[in-house]
């Protein structure tokens, strides 16, 4: 779906690379999740995805459109949507059901399918009650699954989150990840997360490794590798494999505090 191509990006001339040499491919329909300390280059990978910056040296292909030919910018730009970090940037009305439509307005796309189009992306990110509410109402959680609502109305392939839950507290940015992961799984979509938190990106199938602008590894999560380059892996995470080595399976979807509670109590239950 989406090719890197030995990927070099400098900000300004003389200075270091942001990006250095990065290939990379994105198969259609993966779940794959970004991950490096701050400075690492992963943001700007991201912006790399659907042309909003443009590679100093070598070639960025989605779908197989280059991005550095501005005749297709456009055409890239509704294959891969993105949603940043701070929701309050993306919300541009007043009225929710009228900011998921903004961007297939912008489109042209006819009045009838805009609104099927609205009803449809409310209702995936379970936020269809609120249509008619005003964003500035809403908890952080719930603005950034209306700006993934805004995407999915233009009917990208990709979805791209660039530190999307950076800003919300726990609670949050577990929605989010819930919200995505189950897109992901019910309707095909390709996910490329950018994310400084290992539990989530521990939800992904494939995860990049990136430090000082470099891709060191792309492949399934393996905590030995990311110990390797020095990036944590959740603490309930480890515990979970402990109990399991010892006999004690509570399950293999345990990140969080809140998981390994619930998973506890199903097994005392069980016995």
């Amino acid at each position: 779906m989406i090719e890197l191509q030995n990927v070099t990006y400098r900000y300004e001339d003389g200075a270091s690379p942001a990006l250095e040499d990065v290939a990379l491919s994105i198969e259609r329909g993966e779940f794959l999740a970004v991950v490096g300390h701050n400075g690492s280059g992963k943001s700007t990978l991201a912006k790399h995805l659907n042309a909003l910056l443009l590679p100093s040296g070598g070639k960025v292909l989605v779908d197989g459109m280059d991005t550095a030919d501005p005749k297709l910018t456009l055409a890239i730009r509704q294959k891969v949507g993105m949603v940043f970090q701070n929701p309050d940037n993306q919300l541009v009305t007043t009225v929710v059901e009228e900011d998921v439509a903004f961007g297939p307005e912008n489109l042209g796309v006819p009045p009838q399918e805009i609104r099927q189009r609205v009803d449809a992306a409310l209702a995936s990110v379970g936020m269809t009650k609120y249509a008619t509410g005003a964003p500035h109402m809403l908890s952080g959680g719930q603005k950034q699954r209306i700006a993934i609502a805004g995407m999915l109305a233009m009917e990208p392939e990709v979805l791209v989150l660039d530190e999307a839950t950076a800003m919300l507290d726990p609670r949050g940015r577990r929605e989010i990840i819930e919200t995505v992961s189950r897109l992901h799984r019910e309707k095909g979509i390709t996910v490329v997360m950018i994310t400084q938190y290992m539990e989530e990106a521990l939800a992904a199938s494939r995860i990049a490794v990136m430090s000082e602008g470099k891709l060191l590894m792309a492949g399934p999560p393996q905590k030995d590798e990311l110990r390797r380059h020095r990036l944590d892996v959740p603490a309930m995470k480890e515990l979970a494999d402990a109990l399991r080595e010892n006999g004690v399976d509570l399950g293999e979807d345990i990140l969080t505090v809140e998981d390994m509670a619930q998973a506890v109590c199903r097994s005392l239950s069980k016995s």
